[in-house]
Formats: structure tokens, C-alpha cells, sequence
């Protein structure tokens, strides 16, 4: 089974997984650990990344020469998402509404967030995480340390000391 995932239609694609892997759609909820629109994106050690400069603002080498560099990435997308748009159009003509699962989940999305207090687990704020968010909140690194080689999600008192 491949999978595609791209940034700019994130739930587009968790619904279109979701009818591939037969997921319900809670289980494809999640918290944004970062939230790149906000400007406070930062790197691994927790330094914040330099915005790039409006492409407009750019001289006509430069330009040129990323045109260049990222042709073979714009060719990977557009394959990538031309693939998505065929299993988009193949789940619809099947009776899926896949865009408007795609609104409800990020509907179910957006409710997560306010519930667990937070927009951007990235911005270290104070509020405190519910119970029913830690998993949520879990980065990649400290999930896999939780599940182990097993694969068996731990009880709750496991998680304790591992959250952000």
C-alpha cells in the first residue's frame, strides 16, 4: 500500500489514507506541533528558523538558480498530487465525500486543539495538558520510545516525564 501525503491538503490526504487503511476518522485526529503561519517555527534545538525572503525580493539569478534546484521537487509534486486528485475522484464516484470528511476532520482538529488549550505546542505554553491530550501531544521521538519494538501502546502512567 503506498501512501501520500503532502502538506498544503494534510487532511485531504489522512481521509484518502483513511478509506485505503479502513481508519475511523477520530483516529486520524491530531495536534500541530508546530504552526509555520504563526512565524515562530524553529529549528530542532528550539532556535528560531530565518523566514525566507519574498520570492519577489529575490534577483533574477537567485531566482533562476532555485528554479533550477527545485525543478525535480515540483515534478515529484505534481506526480504526487496528480496520483491523490485519481483516488480523490475514484473514493467520490464510490459515494465518499472525501472534502467533506477532509472539513470534518479538520473541524474534530481544530476541537482537539481547543480542548487541550493549545494552538501551537510549540510556543512552550502554560496550559495544562488533559489526560485525554497526551497522546496527541506526543512528538514522534517520545511516541516510539513509549511503543517500544512491541508495538503496544503503554497505560497513561507510562507516559509520565515523556510529554512536552
Amino acid at each position: 500500500i503506498d501512501v501520500i501525503l503532502l502538506t498544503d491538503l494534510f487532511d485531504l490526504c489522512l481521509v484518502v489514507m483513511r478509506h485505503t487503511l479502513g481508519w475511523d476518522l477520530d483516529e486520524l485526529m491530531y495536534l500541530r506541533l508546530y504552526n509555520t503561519k504563526s512565524g515562530t517555527l524553529k529549528n530542532l534545538i528550539g532556535r528560531p528558523l530565518k523566514k525566507a525572503p519574498p520570492i519577489e525580493d529575490l534577483d533574477s539569478e537567485t531566482y533562476e538558480r532555485i528554479k533550477i534546484l527545485t525543478m525535480s521537487d515540483k515534478l515529484i509534486y505534481e506526480k504526487a498530487k496528480s496520483i491523490l486528485m485519481k483516488r480523490v475522484l475514484l473514493l467520490e464516484n464510490r459515494g465518499v465525500d472525501v472534502v467533506g470528511e477532509s472539513v470534518m476532520l479538520k473541524n474534530m482538529n481544530k476541537k482537539l486543539e481547543k480542548e487541550c488549550g493549545k494552538t501551537d505546542l510549540n510556543r512552550g505554553s502554560t496550559a495544562k495538558i488533559k489526560s485525554k491530550c497526551d497522546l496527541y501531544s506526543l512528538k514522534d521521538v517520545a511516541y516510539e520510545a513509549l511503543i517500544g519494538d512491541g508495538g503496544d501502546v503503554p497505560q497513561a502512567s507510562a507516559w509520565k516525564g515523556m510529554l512536552p
